[in-house]
């Protein structure tokens, strides 16, 4: 056998080596911690697209302790189930809206979803208790 040629046979086995004890990196599990959404919000800004709304100043939402999701954005004020799954809100109204939680705190909620074609942006306080 020539140098050249157990020279090739020890690369190729070098790299059959490297490739099969290369491992894929662990997985971090994903940790979810539940969002709790219950109570009134009130629309402090709304964005649509990048471009800030005045026409949602007077929107709410309500997030009900039973799961239950209303808006006075839309026509439709009925309250309907909703589910969260991993900062998505799924409405089980007839349009199933979708919202995305971009951020929480106890007094602040924004909100993405996409309406009629349009991107929204909703930031959002959270209403005082009545005393």
């Amino acid at each position: 056998m020539s140098t050249l040629y157990k020279f090739q046979i020890i690369i190729f086995l070098a790299i059959i080596s490297a490739l099969v004890s290369c491992k894929p990196e662990p997985k971090t599990p994903v940790v979810t911690v539940p969002v709790v959404l219950d109570g009134d919000w009130e629309i402090a800004e709304a964005y649509k697209g990048n471009t800030l709304s005045r026409l949602l100043d007077n929107g709410t939402f309500k997030f009900t302790e039973d799961r239950k999701f209303s808006t006075n954005i839309l026509r439709d004020t009925q309250l309907y189930p909703y589910s969260i799954t991993g900062g998505k809100i799924s409405i089980d109204n007839p349009s199933k809206d979708t919202y995305i939680v971009q951020h929480k705190t106890s007094d602040t909620l924004i909100l993405g979803t996409r309406l009629r074609n349009f991107d929204f942006k909703f930031i959002t306080i959270k209403a005082k208790e009545p005393e």
